[in-house]
């Protein structure tokens, strides 16, 4: 899948390649004035933030929605009936009308008969409605080794275009060089998380 965002004209070989994760307005705005076209937001680092978060910095800088990549990572508490409740919450606080990308965050054990996939597949299943509404453009999940996402290729009906993994100079995801060929293999876009370090460094840069 080549295609990553049909509005914005972002895909698999363009994604920007340094983002920020970080609600505040005066990093927003620094990172957008320096040249950063990712923003990567959860709703945690959403919950004290003021509305129209994102778009208000965009026109400050004289930035174009479709100029810019904007994730949203969460874990929807583990329940379905979260998901579309919880976009909606995120786009209002940053006062757009769609993200590019929806990444789910989980941790699991790979066994596809424990009662955690099961709820993980329901999740998925709540996203996938997302993107057909294009409330959200693409899908993606975070944390996920080789087996997990095997896993869920079997489940799904729309497969995750990205996949979040810690990589930085201190840790590289275990070296997991299977990991890359997997994702690479599926057309799935590996993004490093905190590749500069991270919260080692205390820097909302990812």
């Amino acid at each position: 899948m080549d295609v990553l965002n049909r509005k914005s004209g972002f895909n698999l070989r363009n994604i920007p390649l340094c983002g920020v994760l970080s609600a505040k307005p005066e990093e927003l705005l620094s990172a957008i004035q320096s040249g950063v076209r990712l923003i990567n937001i959860s709703p945690m680092v959403l919950e004290k933030a003021d509305g129209d978060l994102i778009s208000n910095c965009l026109k400050k800088c004289s930035v174009k929605r479709d100029g810019v990549f904007i994730m949203l990572n969460c874990t929807f508490n583990k329940d379905e009936s979260c998901v579309e409740r919880t976009v909606h919450d995120a786009l209002e606080k940053c006062g757009l009308d769609y993200f590019d990308n929806c990444s789910l965050s989980w941790r699991y054990d790979n066994e596809k008969s424990t009662k955690e996939f099961a709820k993980m597949c329901a999740v998925w299943k709540a996203m996938e409605k997302l993107e057909d509404t294009n409330l959200v453009l693409s899908l993606g999940v975070s944390n996920f080794g080789a087996s997990a996402l095997t896993n869920l290729f079997d489940y799904c009906h729309k497969k995750p275009v990205t996949n979040a993994v810690e990589m930085h100079p201190y840790l590289s995801h275990g070296g997991d060089d299977d990991l890359h060929d997997f994702c690479e293999l599926n057309d799935v876009h590996l993004l490093a998380y905190s590749p500069f370090g991270g919260s080692a460094l205390n820097s909302p840069t990812q």
